[in-house]
């Protein structure tokens, strides 16, 4: 007699937050989870008439019912629909389940991450690396070629697949992939919200800037960099320590780290570059540069820099806000932001940092002492009318400071690019917060103090705060 058929789990069961064995998803069987994230969930499951192996990512039900989740993961669907390359994983077929999760059912990809591929084989030589590189560099440029940003190339992100004593690579992963096409802008992400993994995040991403293809070569330089190293150039104790090295330290030359030729170093000092512009403008030009380097012919060398004086202007929200507090003040700050982006432009000011709390916006001072004065004077006057909207807006103790210091400038013709200096160091801000009113310093006062009304700020003998400022033709009258 034949056994009576397993009987068929509850619906709610086959299809819950963990989908179970047997649950169908269009044309494919789910066969039990393979990975769970916090963002989403990878099941091995198969085609239920070929029986080809599949991998099944859906989106978590606790995350289902916010619509920005769901954008961003309908974002990866749309641009893995793009891609047709033999570096990058291949999607079969997109969906939705009945209770609104999409889902992306993907090739199946039996290997290790290139992460765990360089723990197991240690550094590789520059040979080696440019192997690698010309196989991930090859995928990154077909997407780019289709409109499609990364936004994350990392080792973690790319899988090796085993092909006798070496490997291959794909490239996966493609969660917070930017669509640069017009008809594929979307609000998922604002030019204010930094996505991406700290420790492999370019600089732009830090600040919450927008992106391009010169963002997933900064990546690229960073991943050659471990590769051959066995490190990656940035590493701190903290995330805000890390992010400060991307912003301003420059990485060690990794020939002093590995044996390769020591033109790897001007290869890797442009494509990590802190500024777009100073970066290889496509990835095509980034290999032929490599390729040169790792066979003796260097690439040119990059242009010199220079240290000048500036000035800064920054405001920033307490650190210690809890959650309450800052989502009221993301929820107030929008006149505030309109107003300081309002001065940056009409002053004409660079914002090298910004953070979701704070932005820090600097010039350099002219050579003209009265267009010194002037730029002092107007600064100083919009840091109190930030300062006051700010009060009226937020009511959190917003720290509005204005100070003098060193900026290093990387200097291409008559352009002249922040990349560095004290002025962009926290150090130098910190002993203005808390302070009630807009803090300057003797720099900042230099040349214009009989017209501006300052109280000496308790414990520090060279800041103030201003209480008023009279404007230029007032004082000639």
């Amino acid at each position: 007699m034949k056994p009576p058929a397993p009987p068929i789990p509850p619906i709610e069961e086959l299809y819950g937050d963990i989908l179970a064995a047997g649950a169908m998803l269009g044309n494919y069987v789910v066969e039990g989870l393979a990975f769970e994230g916090g963002f989403a969930s990878i099941y091995r499951g198969h085609h239920r008439v070929t029986r080809a192996p599949v991998a099944i990512k859906v989106l978590r039900s606790a995350l289902a019912m916010s619509m920005r989740m769901i954008e961003r993961f309908e974002q990866e669907a749309r641009a893995l629909e793009r891609l047709q390359h033999p570096g990058i994983v291949v999607v079969h077929e997109l969906g939705a389940l009945t209770d609104g999760r999409p889902y992306i059912v993907m090739e199946w990809i039996e290997g290790r991450s290139l992460a765990e591929e360089l723990a197991a084989r240690g550094p590789l030589s520059a040979a080696e690396a440019l192997a690698v590189m010309n196989e991930v560099g090859s995928a990154v440029a077909a997407a780019h070629a289709v409109g499609v940003i990364h936004r994350d190339i990392k080792a973690q992100n790319i899988v090796a697949l085993p092909q006798g004593a070496w490997f291959t690579v794909k490239l996966i992963d493609f969660g917070i992939a930017k669509l640069m096409a017009p008809e594929d802008q979307h609000t998922a992400f604002t030019t204010r919200t930094m996505v991406g993994t700290p420790r492999t995040m370019a600089p732009e991403q830090i600040l919450g800037r927008p992106v391009d293809a010169r963002t997933d070569i900064y990546a690229l330089g960073l991943l050659l960099y471990q590769m051959v190293s066995g490190r990656l150039p940035f590493d701190g104790a903290n995330v805000v320590e890390i992010e400060e090295m991307h912003l301003f330290a420059a990485p060690p030359q990794v020939s002093m780290l590995a044996p390769v030729p020591a033109a790897l170093d001007d290869v890797l000092d442009r494509a990590l570059a802190k500024d777009q512009d100073e970066r290889y403008p496509d990835v095509e030009s980034f290999l032929e540069d490599l390729a040169r380097a790792v066979r003796g012919n260097a690439p040119a060398a990059r242009t010199g820099r220079a240290t000048r004086t500036g000035i800064g202007l920054l405001i920033e929200l307490p650190a210690g806000m809890d959650a309450g507090a800052a989502a009221e003040a993301a929820g107030q700050s929008d006149d505030v932001l309109a107003l300081v982006d309002d001065v940056v432009a009409g002053l004409g000011l660079q914002v090298p940092v910004e953070t979701g709390n704070m932005i820090l916006a600097v010039a350099l001072l002219p050579e003209s002492g009265a267009e010194q004065a002037r730029l002092r004077s107007d600064l100083i006057a919009a840091a109190l009318r930030i300062r006051a909207a700010a009060d009226e807006a937020l009511q959190h103790g917003v720290t509005v400071a204005v100070r003098t210091g060193a900026l290093e400038v990387e200097e291409v013709g008559s352009l002249r690019e922040v990349v560095g200096g004290s002025l962009l160091a926290d150090t130098l801000w910190a002993m203005c917060r808390g302070a009630s009113g807009v803090v300057v310093d003797a720099g900042a006062l230099s040349g214009i103090a009989r017209r501006v009304g300052v109280t000496p700020l308790v414990g520090q003998p060279h800041l103030f705060t201003v209480a008023s400022i009279q404007a230029p033709e007032r004082e000639l009258q």
